[in-house]
């Protein structure tokens, strides 16, 4: 995000569709010079660009494999509303058992974790899904937030909440421990 995109937009509104920012009337985030929550905030000394959001709302974080991707999303989720420790397990999960889930797919590491497979339309708010969001990434994980949406992270774009493409699920499943 450069500051010159958005000098001269302050007012406007924006929302995150598919990890990016889109110009939206009724958006949720408006560009100012204010920091303040839902803002796409612009620093007149530094000239930067920052997305300000409440953690908890999970939305326009920016992409660092590992550091803040869809699984620690997914862990911090979980963490957050099933008083789980995922996050402790993934910041201690070796690269290669990592790499080997990648492999192999998503879908292994959740009954290894006693996750219950469910059928796609069963889904409920709080299920799992695992994901394909475009033809480079097929492993991507995410969670249903709300009836027909995901919360996701796709790899270099931002955190958000989209419609649920159900000829992208790949496999639902849900917390069972």
């Amino acid at each position: 995000m450069k500051y010159e995109e958005y000098v001269t937009k302050l007012g406007t509104r924006y929302d995150i569709v598919n990890g990016e920012l889109t110009e939206s009337p009724s958006g949720l985030f408006v560009v100012s010079e204010e920091f303040k929550d839902y803002t796409i905030y612009l620093n007149k000394l530094t000239r930067l660009v920052s997305i300000v959001a409440p953690k908890a709302s999970y939305i326009g974080r920016q992409y660092k494999l590992r550091a803040n991707d869809c699984a620690r999303l997914f862990a911090e989720w979980l963490d957050n509303n099933y008083n789980t420790k995922y996050i402790d397990y993934y910041n201690k999960l070796p690269l290669r058992e990592f790499y080997k889930y990648h492999k192999t797919g998503m879908r292994e590491w959740f009954l290894d974790q006693k996750f219950i497979e469910i059928a796609t339309a069963d889904m409920q708010v709080g299920d799992c899904l695992v994901y394909r969001n475009n033809k480079e990434v097929l492993l991507h994980v995410g969670i249903c937030v709300l009836p027909g949406k995901i919360l996701h992270h796709i790899p270099q774009k931002l955190s958000c909440i989209d419609d649920i493409n159900l000829d992208s699920v790949l496999g639902v499943y849900r917390y069972g421990n």
